[in-house]
């Protein structure tokens, strides 16, 4: 039970952290393309 408690904490700490990433790739490609000639 508590390594399921573990478990979801970490899985949403992880779903964060990708959306995080996601979100800062996504922004530098859109910079990216609007620098772009």
């Amino acid at each position: 039970m508590v390594s399921f408690l573990l478990f979801r904490g970490y899985s949403k700490v992880y779903h964060k952290w990708l959306f995080y990433f996601s979100n800062l790739i996504l922004q530098t490609a859109k910079s990216d393309v609007k620098d772009f000639p």
